[in-house]
């Protein structure tokens, strides 16, 4: 969590970083400390109540931030590889200078939109008589879970398009600079560990359902939430290590024979 508000801090200062690519790592950054700040606000509640179980229309007003979070997040790195895409074009520059606000807006607004309707659905289908262990999933049941794992996967699948098409033309051009490559493989890094996290979450569910095993699934919920969390951490060690070169990809990106 930390990390992750480092990101976003120096995102917000540093006058360098105010590119599209930038700020929706910062605004991913963010998602992640929305996820991690509803599950330590449920904890604490858990602590407080001095109970394993609290009612489950509780659970989902502590769980709406990271509800949100787990919508926006996934949308957030499929505009991040979609402008990764688009940086190979030749229209992307005209873009950027002249549209910024619009676009960012553009790329952003899904996961928000996402996100929002995550909330009101929950809260609409809440169940005040029923006590769970309050986790992220919880408030997730029945259709709610099942249409948010075949989205998640449908988006997935579309950020490893993405991706492939990305490295299909970025190995046609010619580029001239090893920051840039850099920054390309360190922001595909984030993204397919991010995918990763989720693609090992349905599989755990999935293995759980097709096998029939007898595991609670408050165990299952957390096993898999491990996944998620590691691949979600990545993105400040990631961050971290190309701090030098992110700082000059607005300068580098411009001089790109693309």
């Amino acid at each position: 969590m930390i990390g992750n508000g480092f990101i976003v801090y120096v995102t917000a200062q540093s006058k360098s970083l105010r590119c599209p690519c930038s700020i929706l790592i910062a605004a991913v950054s963010l998602s992640d400390m929305m996820l991690v700040s509803s599950s330590l606000a449920s904890t604490a509640f858990h602590n407080i109540v001095q109970s394993d179980s609290i009612p489950l229309a509780t659970c989902v007003y502590l769980q709406l931030l990271s509800l949100f979070a787990t919508c926006s997040s996934p949308m957030l790195l499929l505009s991040l590889a979609i402008d990764r895409l688009f940086s190979l074009s030749r229209f992307y520059q005209t873009l950027v200078t002249s549209h910024s606000g619009l676009y960012i807006m553009a790329l952003i607004l899904p996961g928000c939109l996402l996100g929002v309707i995550m909330d009101v659905v929950v809260l609409i289908y809440r169940m005040k008589e029923e006590r769970v262990t309050c986790l992220l999933a919880s408030p997730m049941q029945g259709k709610i879970m099942e249409n948010y794992t075949k989205s998640a996967l449908v988006v997935c699948c579309l950020i490893l398009l993405c991706y492939g098409c990305f490295i299909f033309f970025l190995r046609r051009l010619q580029l001239n600079s090893t920051i840039a490559k850099s920054i390309h493989r360190s922001i595909l890094i984030i993204s397919l560990s991010f995918v990763f996290g989720y693609f090992a979450t349905v599989i755990i569910l999935l293995c759980n359902t097709l096998l029939r095993l007898d595991i609670d699934m408050v165990y299952l919920n957390q096993s898999a939430g491990i996944f998620v969390s590691l691949a979600t951490s990545c993105n400040f060690f990631i961050y971290y290590i190309i701090r030098n070169s992110i700082e000059s990809f607005s300068t580098v990106f411009w001089e790109l024979d693309v």
